[in-house]
């Protein structure tokens, strides 16, 4: 981690290393996929009722965006066991072969934050490297950051959250930072995908990115993907 790094904010300090991950009591190794697609917001490129903070694109209530594989531009990766996390490096280096990827994720674990939002002091980003950034808050916060601002002239047509240390699946996901990622996505009108990993011995991060990006790859095989899922 010893590259430049870059304030985004004024103030902003040195960002400190990623801390330890919540560790799992399962016997074996498999990927859990969040899948938000919901009807949400419509978004197009004309500015307009509801614009996006200062960009071109506009978003309103109602269906969201309509992206197919051919119109795939940008995807934003975010997680919650933060910037320095393996399975986010991993998966990023994978879902670059089909579009660009702009990371901008938590400086440090955000586990179990939910779907929350930091309200009560300024938040700070820095710029990591071309195409990564580290945010002093939660995961919402940086989906935030992302469409509502670093990115709010080219907005991304995807997000992928992960992968996450740890399954989330049935309750876990009212907790999930990961989850709570895509469900802002998705009230923001950009399809979201969450993927998670169970950790057990022998568990794999470089197999799953794998497996996650066919899973994004088939999508973009479709002819549009779904809205409303």
């Amino acid at each position: 981690e010893g590259k430049q790094r870059q304030s985004a904010a004024v103030g902003a300090g040195a960002l400190p290393g990623r801390r330890g991950g919540r560790a799992r009591a399962d016997t074996g190794a498999g990927l859990s996929v969040s899948f938000l697609l919901w009807k949400s917001f419509a978004c197009d490129s004309t500015a307009g009722e509801g614009t996006w903070g200062g960009g071109s694109g506009s978003c309103r209530r109602g269906n969201a965006r309509r992206i197919t594989g051919e119109s795939l531009k940008r995807i934003l990766v975010t997680n919650d066991d933060g910037v320095y996390s393996e399975g986010i490096r991993l998966l990023a280096r994978e879902l670059a072969r089909f579009a660009e990827v702009v990371v901008v994720s938590p400086d440090r674990e955000q586990s179990a934050t939910g779907h929350s939002l930091t309200l009560t002091r300024p938040l700070r980003m820095q710029k990591l490297e071309e195409g990564w950034y580290a945010v002093d808050g939660t995961p919402t916060d940086c989906v935030n950051l992302a469409v509502l601002w670093l990115l709010r002239e080219t907005p991304p047509d995807l997000i992928v959250s992960g992968i996450n240390f740890g399954l989330n699946v049935g309750d876990d996901v009212t907790y999930s930072g990961t989850v709570s990622a895509t469900f802002e996505g998705s009230l923001l009108g950009v399809p979201s995908i969450a993927f998670s990993q169970e950790i057990a011995e022998g568990f794999s991060f470089a197999r799953s990115c794998v497996l996650a990006a066919s899973f994004v790859e088939s999508l973009l095989r479709e002819p549009e993907l779904p809205t409303d899922l």
